[in-house]
């Protein structure tokens, strides 16, 4: 991702996701296409519990992400938005 070095915005975007085999690499593709000026971009990718090969996806493509947090069970989305 192609961002300024001095940005004068950070912004973390938090993707949670479960069961996404099918579109978790181009979303995350999506992602790291975008060129803010000025503005520093961070992924993190909250995986609730996955067991469709998302977790696997997601693992062998540590560049499309920031960090990747692992629930080994599923949370439900509203407690991953909460929880931590």
């Amino acid at each position: 991702m192609a961002q300024s070095s001095n940005p004068l915005l950070f912004i973390s975007i938090v993707i949670p996701v479960y069961n996404e085999l099918n579109t978790i690499k181009s979303i995350l593709e999506s992602v790291q296409r975008q060129d803010i000026r000025d503005v520093k971009l961070e992924t993190i990718v909250v995986d609730d519990g996955s067991d469709d090969g998302t977790t696997e996806i997601l693992q062998s493509n540590p560049h499309l992400y920031d960090r990747l947090i692992l629930n080994p069970v599923n949370l439900s989305i509203f407690l991953i938005c909460f929880y931590r």
